[in-house]
């Protein structure tokens, strides 16, 4: 049976789901009849949303999403943010849409001061378990991750032609109990078809997860052979984790990974590691603070374009996505 969202949601007649007439989501109610369908096992295969304005979820509750159920479709932000999601979970979802099926997209969208506590594996702002793409989009709050694996802001894991592009996160992640394969982009590359996290930047000022976790990364956790891990930067200050199995980058130096940059301060277990000198090892190139503010290093060195996707405050801050509004 065809699914309309629109009997639920007061919409336009014209609004049927399409690609050239998605469904608009227009205030926290809408977003949760489309939390409570996934929470209910609709997938929405083949079906178009759009975040109609700015939405705030302070104060509400939401029913967390089942471990496997996956979203089919696209969620275009159309550069408006959804702010205050706040959700505590043990082993189902916690994050703000279900986990994403190849060939679904989540675009064009920011998630505002988020804070979102999970126990057990794959905890995330956007999108636990990613099969299809993110692009476009960031992240700020805080996630907490209370024991388990695969944590990251933008997507705790990547599995299956799964793609993170253009994206940054500047979410505080704080672990307890026994947790490893973190990233402040993507927590962890499950082994499967070839992956894709480019053009990337971490904000956060300190990535500090215990000492004893294994494979923690400024981007990504752990990666995989299939995985490629190109043209991100992590601007952080410092990581702590398991200093034979994390990096500044990425944790392990499997797949492909070319061309990232740090800052040149930034510290590994309080020391400043050697650094990889082409940006194609797990702590990658080190870049000045200058450079990191700089459009030029981002358009030259990066291969960002800092045209059409991202602006910059040149010499006074790090780059930013085009089209959002930043007054909040």
């Amino acid at each position: 049976m065809s699914y309309t969202l629109s009997r639920r949601i007061s919409t336009p007649i014209k609004e049927d789901g399409s690609e050239s007439f998605p469904f608009l989501i227009k205030t926290a109610h809408d977003y949760i009849n489309l939390r409570d369908d996934w929470h209910n096992g609709i997938g929405h295969h083949g079906l178009h949303f759009k975040l109609a304005n700015d939405i705030d979820l302070q104060g509400y509750t939401f029913k967390t999403i089942p471990f496997a159920t996956n979203f089919y479709g696209s969620f275009d932000g159309n550069f408006k943010a959804i702010k205050n999601f706040n959700i505590s979970s043990n082993n189902s979802s916690s994050a703000l849409i279900a986990n994403l099926a190849i060939g679904a997209t989540v675009k064009n969208l920011a998630v505002i001061n988020s804070n979102v506590q999970h126990t057990g594996n794959y905890a995330s702002v956007i999108s636990r378990y990613v099969y299809g793409t993110i692009e476009n989009c960031y992240a700020t709050g805080k996630l907490t991750a209370i024991s388990g694996f695969g944590h990251g802001a933008i997507a705790g894991a990547l599995s299956q032609y799964g793609i993170i592009r253009n994206c940054f996160s500047n979410v505080e992640i704080t672990t307890f109990g026994t947790v490893y394969r973190i990233g402040s982009i993507v927590g962890i590359i499950e082994v499967g078809n070839p992956t894709l996290v480019e053009n990337c930047i971490a904000l956060s000022q300190n990535l500090n997860i215990p000492s004893t976790a294994d494979y923690v990364g400024g981007i990504l956790g752990r990666t995989a052979p299939v995985c490629t891990l190109r043209n991100c930067v992590a601007a952080m200050s410092s990581l702590t984790g398991n200093s034979n199995t994390s990096g500044r980058i990425t944790g392990e130096n499997t797949g492909t990974i070319i061309n990232n940059h740090v800052n040149n301060t930034m510290t590994l277990n309080g020391v400043i590691p050697t650094q990889d000198i082409d940006g194609s090892l797990k702590n990658g190139a080190n870049a000045t603070i200058e450079q990191l503010k700089s459009k030029a290093f981002y358009r030259d060195v990066m291969g960002w374009d800092m045209e059409n996707i991202w602006e910059i405050d040149e010499g006074n801050d790090f780059p930013r996505l085009k089209g959002f509004n930043y007054n909040f």
